[in-house]
């Protein structure tokens, strides 16, 4: 205690046997600082009053046991990373506790082929966000309970993976789910919302996915009252919401006030039975392709089955002209699922051969594969052959651009093996990346943080009044 820091952890590229249990932390800058390091495991600890209770780049940590983070002045977990798939193993933070922090939990472009959890957790008066997920991630926030935040969980510019929040309690909040720009593979389902003062879900600016299907409703339950919005929006966003007809599903399932955003009808609905860290519902029900026996046979012939109907959806989208979000609607489940399904099989492919998880994701088409076989490749130490793959990169956006010239500032500092410096126009260029909005600027927020120590947040927008 009475300290700057009070743990530091510094690069060890084995598995990590260390752990911290029934620690208590009382440190002026930072409770512990983790870098490089993988599946730190943190049990039945305290963090009170320090500026960060745990901050990590480029690490992962298992946070649980009922440790409790209280009045942390501007995290209670930051969690950060410079490149993609960079986690053999991604953080989990479950049955812990987290009391007015200035935001209790923030990941930065944090990403492997398996999901972060934020599970089982209790939230209470927090003054800005409760949870914040920052630029190109990979989560599902499940089973929380979340009381008397202003913004309690922003998504911000989160990307195309399948990020969810389900299950969550949410209540005595300004907003509940605050979704920012880009998130294309967002999912909200199955959350119950009490007495949201604005509105339970405000979805700002950028693309968004449509929530559900024709054939299943997310299922969220909205505050009952005609002073709270169930879904907001401004004016540069439209999505689709599906929910169950009247009478099929709790009155509370279907949305009542107007924005710009469509309802349509599902046969059905995922169903909500109670929200919350002590609430263990049923997993809802998923399509069938997008839950194949966990063996490499098995997910390769789902990825081939579903791969001609993406191709076929894609295609009817741009001819379709009577109602095509509802096609949309099932192009956005169907690119879900085999998103899922690609990075099941490299995660699979990685303990047996390390060639072939890295084909799997080079031989698709798409940028957001690339960058995860780039990941795959600094993870598993083939350092040059990362740095040849970048290099070789042909970026066709302003954004694939930017990351590209971060990751060489990367790559060169993994080589040296240690921090370098950054020249005046490598400065510049970095800190400009890292104003902007898009899913994969995250790494450059996290870059300049490794040199600076200067947390970059982005403005929210003036929503409130």
């Amino acid at each position: 205690q009475n300290c700057d820091r009070g743990v530091e952890m510094m690069r060890f590229d084995g598995d990590d046997l260390s752990y911290y249990r029934g620690c208590t932390f009382n440190t002026d800058r930072y409770g512990m600082s983790i870098w490089r390091n993988n599946d730190v495991e943190i049990r039945n600890c305290e963090f009170n009053d320090s500026d960060y209770g745990i901050l990590t780049v480029n690490s992962s940590v298992q946070v649980s046991d009922n440790c409790r983070f209280n009045g942390c002045n501007e995290y209670g977990i930051r969690l950060q990373g410079t490149h993609p798939n960079g986690l053999d193993i991604p953080s989990n933070i479950k049955d812990s506790y987290f009391s007015n922090d200035g935001t209790d939990i923030k990941m930065t472009g944090v990403t492997s082929s398996q999901r972060a959890e934020i599970t089982n957790n209790n939230f209470i008066g927090t003054p800005a966000a409760a949870t914040w997920m920052d630029g190109d991630n990979y989560y599902d926030i499940a089973n929380n309970t979340f009381d008397g935040s202003a913004f309690t969980n922003i998504v911000y510019s989160t990307g195309e993976l399948e990020n969810r929040h389900d299950n969550n309690l949410i209540s005595s909040n300004a907003y509940g789910i605050l979704a920012m720009y880009a998130n294309s593979g967002y999912q909200f389902e199955r959350n119950c919302f009490e007495s949201s003062r604005n509105a339970d879900v405000f979805v700002y600016g950028g693309e968004i996915s449509s929530q559900g299907t024709q054939i299943l409703a997310n299922g969220n339950c909205f505050t009952e009252s005609s002073a709270t919005k169930d879904i907001d929006t401004n004016l540069n966003t439209s999505f689709v919401y599906f929910h169950t007809e009247q009478g099929v599903s709790p009155e509370c399932e279907t949305p009542i006030n107007t924005a710009n955003y469509t309802t349509d009808i599902s046969f059905s609905s995922k169903g909500n039975e109670g929200c919350g860290s002590s609430v263990q519902p049923p997993s809802p029900p998923q399509v069938e392709l997008c839950k194949p026996k966990k063996d490499i046979d098995s997910v390769k012939a789902a990825i081939k089955e579903i791969k001609p109907m993406v191709r076929e959806l894609r295609s009817m989208v741009q001819v379709e002209k009577d109602k095509p979000e509802i096609i949309k609607a099932e192009l956005d489940e169907k690119e879900q699922c085999l998103r899922k399904l690609i990075l099941l099989l490299s995660s699979l492919l990685e303990d047996k051969n390390i060639d072939e998880a890295i084909r799997v994701l080079q031989q698709e088409p798409e940028f957001r594969y690339h960058i995860m076989a780039y990941g795959l490749m600094i993870r598993t130490g083939r350092l040059s052959e990362a740095q040849s793959y970048l290099r070789a990169m042909r970026p066709s956006t302003e954004e694939e651009q930017d990351f590209v010239y971060v990751q060489h500032i990367v790559i060169r500092d993994i080589i040296q093996g240690r921090k370098g410096f950054l020249n005046d126009t490598e400065s510049s260029r970095t800190y400009a990346i890292a104003q902007k909005n898009d899913p994969l600027a995250a790494y450059a927020r996290a870059l300049w943080y490794w040199y600076t120590e200067e947390d970059i947040e982005l403005a929210l927008p003036r929503i409130m009044g």
